[in-house]
């Protein structure tokens, strides 16, 4: 029989070669993974069929070997019989594995090795942490130093070596260990990410591991790796020849700056966990200048990347001024940086300055970093402060330097500090006295980091503006380059140094931002002037002005500390003394005269002047949609200036907007014009309303577009989760209804325009719907109906519903709307069984009735009717919460269809809520369906129609309706749980013969969910025929139902394993469980304490004095104080249990 090795080996080269047959295949995997699963037993195996030299086996038997040993150290060697030993044995044969190997052999440089090497360092790391982890246990670390100037026997490199001289390093030796010992301190901690995310035992097990590794190994290493160091820079610098070593044993100058950088990176991990003297000596510091000089780019990139860890090392502050004073990098930082500037974009060695220059200034900003931690340090002492702020401003220019470079990535890396700096800025200004900061030096610093930032932020003449900081939602369309992006980002970190300048003095940040606006502004006003606007000025300077605007108003009102009541009108003007009372605040609205006759803030100045410099006509699509982007953010400046909307309005309407040649931008301005006039609307001359609605008839003609779809799926179902152009679209349509019901349109010119848009879309949809073949149904028909439903409906969506509901007569319009809402009945009948067509139907009555109001009501039947039997789950927990909504507003009015339609309701939605749940989606669309059902029940209460439940139609049901509201109150679903308490209680009052005013007991003191006052008293009046009680709504016999039901449902739920009592949100629920059992009490009196004290609690074995304080409790506390005690009850009835 074959040996485990043997079948390790089979079993893996069968898995991997896909030449051979599945079954054997599979059990082969089936095989391995027993293998895997036994690690306690098979790891020797494994390590002999990695290790093995004969046979030498292929690549993936070894790697599967070599991972059992791994999980075998990582996760199975505390229940080996012999830790100790099964270390010590595989510790003898790692090193006899290096030495055949690495010392001797070709160091793993066979296919697959380069894989391999690494692994080896992985499982070798793991072999180590155990021998810290095992008594008596001795480390390979030594020997592994030692390994590193090991040769063969007879190698040239020992014979060429004097007596007592120290070997020359063994490239191939020194690369294994050197990832060796990477690894070790990355398993450590030296990686901030992996110690976040380990438990607290690893984290004191690896913090015991560093303390000892520092008192045995930590000098050996540093000493080890500097002397690395030092040779591989000999060899680079040709102080010394190649190593007479042959073969991969031979110090090229590609094996020595290979080796350099990996030393160079223990260098940066080791420094963050070791004494800091053992890597930072005059001697080490020197070598590393040297190697930052270099010119290899990949040595001088790790030399930068060891530095800026030595520098971020966390010390006292005392002690980081004298670390960064002995290293003392800046003079040598500003001539590398000067060096390096120049280099064109064009030159071949371009990328490589630039990646050294990220560098350069992440050292820089580590350095300034570092001095504005200290100076910010609550421990340092005075002097030692006054010293990191005079260093730090010190390094002022440079960091400006990098600020402004090419280059997003060397940017970026500066930023930090810089707001690390103006964070100190901040502080010290609110503590200085008024008008006294910032001294001029810091001025002058921050008058130039403003200059360099707004410099920054301009594009640059290679970038092409695809429109991404403005419009995110177009990011994922394939036409944003990664080099903008990186540019955007860069942008918003620039803007966060804009607000901390703003913060400290807004002035300092209002100047210059306003002086560059104004010069581009004027600059473009005069070019156009002479008709020669693309000449005088680019683009760039004209986006930029833009997107300052854009923010200038954010910014300054949070330096302001006025951001809760935002861009008033107030913000565009300079209140005179005494305009706002005492006690007032900004949000105090004057008229648009009082508003006229004060003079514009610097934002109203700059505001006017993008009106009247008529900048978006540049031609750029820059300048147009950042200047709609800018007018409906500061839409409430027209409340100052109306004067100025006829200056705006061709903007939005011509080529500027809504007819722009670029789709994304015209569509982008749909929106803008909507929301531009639906803020301005008090402003808008009616006679301009007509011309506008006709300039835009062009663009409401609707067309359909089906999607792309692979062959499975539903081209539909894809476009009704995607938003395209007719989302869009809509806001048009929306838009059209808002002009149309501007105060001063007359009520035939409101019918007139309203017809003029309709008409041709109700003709189409007519059309349409007719033409639809059942047996043959087309997805083009079907989706343009979908779309031209929702676009009549949203011209709806824009009117004044608040008209309707105030007339005395219907008004004239709202019999072209009849016409709509018909037309979508009738398109939804004739194709009710598609999803997308039930939801265009809601959506569109959503829109519709709000606006018709009462007008709607003969619709209500017909539409229900359509809807109700063809409706998924979730469809139809948005179609109850549209029900809802008219028991809300016509609660009287719609009570006959819902008494004719509630059974047909019912059972639907029993239909669903009987449903297993199968997955987090059932979940998540259950629990909205039984919110929505009872929330509906809770309307039917609030608004004196609950009697609808008990007509000589809807009786039989009305067990089950109670049935169905406790099976709620079981489901674990916090917010179902709630409302099912809640409701209960409103059900105890009315069914008990009470009033439910909306007071009964509640644990928060307001009303209970969902509810409004009256209820049960409005519930008096009326036809039980129609759904109206008659008389008393009492129930007889109903106290049985709350006894036998009620009171064992409230301590069942509250009770149960599932109901975490420590949980805020169950703790919700428990108050409306205490407001249930309050309300009992309150209703049923003493008799609802006997049943509580002497019937339930001892049928629970709840002990006798338990229950009778529970039930004193329930007669003297308010519902929020019994809470607390019946919390405390539960509490000590579940550990008596």
């Amino acid at each position: 029989m074959a040996s485990t090795e043997e079948q390790i080996v089979s079993a893996a080269e069968i898995a991997s070669d896909p030449r051979q047959d599945p079954s054997i295949v599979q059990q082969a995997l089936s095989f391995l993974e027993n293998v895997k699963a036994n690690t306690g037993e098979t790891w020797a195996a494994g390590w002999n069929v990695f290790a093995s030299a004969q046979p030498r086996h292929g690549t993936q038997p070894r790697i599967f070997g070599l991972n059992l040993t791994d999980d075998f150290l990582t996760y199975s060697i505390s229940n080996h019989q012999d830790p100790v030993a099964a270390v010590g044995f595989l510790q003898e044969e790692a090193m006899r594995y290096i030495q055949r190997e690495f010392v001797e052999g070709a160091g793993e440089m066979d296919a697959g090795g380069a894989f391999i090497k690494n692994k080896v360092a992985q499982t070798l790391t793991v072999l180590i942490l155990q021998t810290f982890n095992l008594p008596s246990s001795t480390s390979i670390l030594p020997a592994l130093f030692d390994v590193i100037r090991s040769h063969p026997a007879q190698s040239p490199a020992l014979s060429a070596q004097g007596a007592g001289q120290t070997p020359p390093m063994n490239p191939c030796t020194t690369d294994l260990v050197m990832r060796i010992l990477h690894d070790l301190s990355l398993s450590l901690g030296s990686d901030v990410n992996l110690r976040q995310i380990r438990s607290k035992d690893r984290l004191q097990r690896d913090a015991v591991i560093r303390d000892e590794f520092r008192a045995k190994y930590a000098a050996q290493l540093a000493e080890t790796v500097w002397k690395v160091l030092e040779e591989c820079a000999r060899r680079l610098d040709g102080t010394v020849p190649a190593s007479s070593g042959s073969g991969p044993r031979a110090l090229t100058e590609a094996a020595a700056a290979e080796i350099a950088c990996l030393a160079l990176q223990l260098v940066g991990d080791y420094v963050t966990w070791i004494d800091i003297s053992l890597m930072v000596q005059p001697d080490t510091v020197a070598l590393l200048y040297r190697l930052l000089g270099h010119n290899v780019p990949n040595i001088r990139i790790a030399a930068a990347d060891a530095l800026s860890e030595i520098i971020a090392k966390g010390t006292k502050p005392v002690d980081k001024i004298q670390l960064l004073a002995s290293l003392n990098p800046y003079q040598l930082l500003t001539d590398y940086e000067a060096n390096t500037r120049t280099v064109s974009p064009d030159s071949d060695e371009y990328d490589a300055v630039e990646t050294f220059r990220e560098r350069l200034s992440r050292l820089a900003g580590a350095v300034a970093m570092e001095y504005a931690r200290v100076a910010g340090s609550s421990e340092a002492e005075d002097a030692t402060k006054e010293e990191a702020e005079r260093q730090y401003l010190r390094y002022a220019g440079l960091l400006l330097a990098f600020l402004t470079d090419r280059s997003d990535m060397v940017t970026d890396q500066v930023g930090p500090a810089i707001k690390q700096i103006l964070d100190i800025y901040k502080k010290q200004s609110k503590r200085a006295a008024a008008g006294t900061y910032p001294p001029p030096e810091k001025a002058e610093f921050i008058r130039a980091l403003m200059g360099a930032i707004i410099s920054k932020m301009q594009y640059r003449e290679t970038l092409d503006w695809s429109g991404l900081g403005m419009m995110t939602q177009n990011s994922d369309d394939g036409s944003v380059d990664e080099e903008e992006g990186r540019f955007e980002e860069t942008r918003r970190n620039l803007q966060m140094l804009m607000r901390a300048i703003a913060a400290i003095d807004e002035s300092l940040f209002t100047a210059p931002v306003v002086q560059f606006i104004t010069t581009t502004f004027s600059t473009y006003a005069s070019a156009a002037a002479s008709g020669n606007a693309s000449a005088a000025i680019s683009w760039q300077p004209i986006e930029l002005a833009l997107s300052l605007l854009y923010q200038f108003g954010e910014i300054l009102i949070q330096a302001q500390g006025s951001v809760k009541s935002g861009l008033t009108p107030n913000t565009f003007v300079q209140l005179p003394a005494g305009a706002i009372p005492a006690g007032k605040t900004l949000r105090l609205k004057l008229s648009s005269d009082e508003y006229a006759a004060m003079p514009l803030s610097s934002l109203g100045e700059l505001v006017q002047l993008l009106v009247t410099s008529q900048v978006s006509g540049f031609p750029h699509p820059s300048a147009q949609l950042i200047t709609f982007e800018c007018l409906v953010r500061y839409s409430a400046f027209f409340t100052t200036r109306p004067n100025h909307i006829g200056n705006v309005l061709p903007s939005f309407l011509d080529a500027r907007g809504i007819h722009h040649p670029e789709e994304k931008i015209r569509l982008r301005v749909f929106y803008h014009f909507s929301r531009f006039i639906k803020d301005t609307r008090t402003f808008i001359p009616p006679s301009y309303v007509e011309q506008m609605v006709q300039s835009m008839q062009d663009l409401l003609n609707v067309n359909a577009v089906l999607p792309s779809v692979g062959p499975d799926e539903d081209p539909l179902e894809r476009a009704n989760e995607t938003a395209g152009m007719f989302d869009s679209q809509l806001n048009l349509f929306e838009l059209v209804g808002v002009l149309i019901t501007l105060p001063g349109t007359g009520q035939e010119a409101k019918v007139s325009m309203l017809k003029s848009v309709t008409e041709q879309q109700l003709v189409e949809l007519r059309a349409q719907t007719e033409a639809y073949n059942t047996s043959t149904p087309n997805p083009q028909t079907i989706l343009q109906i979908h779309h031209l439903m929702l676009a009549l409906s949203s011209l709806a969506k824009g009117f004044d519903g608040h008209e309707q509901a105030k007339a005395t007569e219907e008004p004239a319009w709202v019999g072209v709307l009849k016409a709509v809402a018909e037309q979508i009945l009738v398109s939804l009948s004739t194709l009710r069984r598609f999803v997308i067509i039930r939801n265009a139907a809601r959506g569109a009555f959503s829109r519709i009735v709000p606006t018709m109001g009462r007008s709607f009501l003969p619709y209500v039947p017909t539409m229900i009717e359509a809807l109700l039997n063809e409706m998924g789950e979730l469809e139809l927990s948005d179609f109850i919460q549209f029900v809802t909504l008219f028991v809300n507003k016509f609660p009287a009015e719609v009570s006959e269809t819902l008494n004719a339609l509630w059974t047909d309701l019912v059972m639907r939605i029993f239909h669903f809520i009987n449903q297993p749940i199968t997955g987090t989606d059932d979940y998540i669309e259950r629990g909205e369906l039984q919110r929505s059902y009872l929330n509906l029940i809770n309307s039917f209460v609030g608004h004196g129609v609950i009697g609808l439940l008990r007509t000589e139609k809807n009786l039989p049901l009305f067990d089950t309706i109670l049935e169905s509201i406790t099976f709620c109150a079981r489901q674990e679903n916090d917010s179902v749980q709630k409302l099912a308490f809640a409701l209960l209680s409103r059900l105890v009052i009315v069914y008990t013969g009470g009033s439910d005013t909306g007071t009964s007991p509640t644990t928060n003191g307001g009303k209970v969910d969902g509810g409004s006052s009256g209820a049960a008293a409005a519930a008096a009046n009326g036809s039980a025929e129609n759904g109206q009680a008659t008389g008393t709504m009492a129930i007889p016999g109903f106290e049985q139902f709350i006894y036998e039901r009620l009171v064992s449902l409230c301590f069942e739920v509250s009770g149960s394993p599932t109901f975490r009592l420590i949980d805020a949100l169950a703790q919700v629920t428990l108050g409306e469980i205490a407001v249930l059992l309050k309300t009992i009490y309150e209703r049923r009196g003493d008799e609802a304490l006997r049943y509580l004290s002497e019937v339930y609690l001892p049928s629970v074995q709840c002990p006798p004095e338990m229950a009778s304080e529970l039930a004193t409790a329930l007669k003297a506390q308010e519902a929020k104080p019994f809470k607390r005690t019946l919390d405390a009850f539960l509490k000590q009835l579940m550990k008596g249990q």
